[in-house]
């Protein structure tokens, strides 16, 4: 069975600047570990999960051609497999009449193309109105060509777009979260005092039977194994250049 990796970037709140301001730095980090996990594991991952906002603009009008020169540099590697990450353009989290101005954008396997996702609600309350049902419009559950549902970060949040998800059938959710996610445990008054992803995904999985992974920017890889449905799931051990910057996960379904 083929292999999910999610990845988790070493990083805190302030992970943005970074984000923005260095796009050749993480974009080279990022292919070097695609270029790794393809040596170390091949024709076994389905796709790689990298957070949302992993990169970011200054200007949503050069969001395209970051992405565009990403996808190509990815295509050169000739893994096989299906790569998700996120580019953010501004932090000013103001709704417009699309969406956030966030993004997220997956390689076919065969790198032929990729495929671009827009933010459409970034909390639970906000994913109860129909205003986030006209954002989402005619989009997809599933990404083109594939038996995986997408939803990027606080849409998971939202009961109706989770819906969507279940009515699409998929294999698998994939979440690119943006930074250190609450995944509490305690069940007792966690609606009223502190949401939990992790109480909210592991009801899902039960309800419906898809499994859920995510990945995020995060000072603790290890406070959870980010998958829920999992059969199995396990580290990648990655060399001392690599494993400074991420944290990599690999799960069974």
């Amino acid at each position: 069975m083929p292999l999910f990796a999610t990845v988790l970037v070493h990083a805190g709140r302030d992970y943005y600047e970074e984000a923005r301001s260095d796009f050749d730095g993480r974009s080279k980090r990022l292919l070097a570990l695609l270029e790794y996990i393809h040596r170390e594991k091949p024709g076994m991952i389905d796709s790689v999960l990298f957070p949302a906002g992993y990169l970011g603009s200054s200007s949503e009008a050069t969001v395209n051609g970051m992405a565009e020169r990403l996808s190509g540099q990815i295509v050169s590697l000739g893994t096989q497999f299906s790569v998700i990450w996120g580019i953010d353009s501004e932090r000013d989290l103001t709704p417009m009449e699309l969406g956030y101005p966030l993004y997220v954008f997956v390689t076919a396997p065969d790198g032929s193309k990729y495929f671009a996702f827009r933010q459409v609600s970034i909390s639970a309350p906000e994913g109860r109105s129909a205003a986030v049902i006209q954002r989402w419009g005619n989009r997809s559950a599933l990404v083109p060509g594939s038996r995986k549902a997408l939803l990027i970060c606080g849409e998971s949040r939202s009961g109706l777009l989770r819906d969507i998800v279940h009515a699409a059938t998929p294999e698998i959710l994939l979440i690119p979260a943006h930074q250190t996610v609450p995944l509490g445990r305690d069940r007792s008054n966690w609606r009223a005092r502190n949401y939990s992803w992790h109480i909210t995904l592991e009801d899902f999985h039960h309800q419906t039977g898809i499994p859920a992974i995510i990945a995020e920017h995060t000072r603790k890889p290890d406070r959870h194994n980010y998958a829920w449905g999992s059969k199995s799931v396990g580290p990648l051990v990655l060399p001392g250049n690599l494993k400074r910057f991420f944290t990599v996960k690999l799960i069974e379904i």
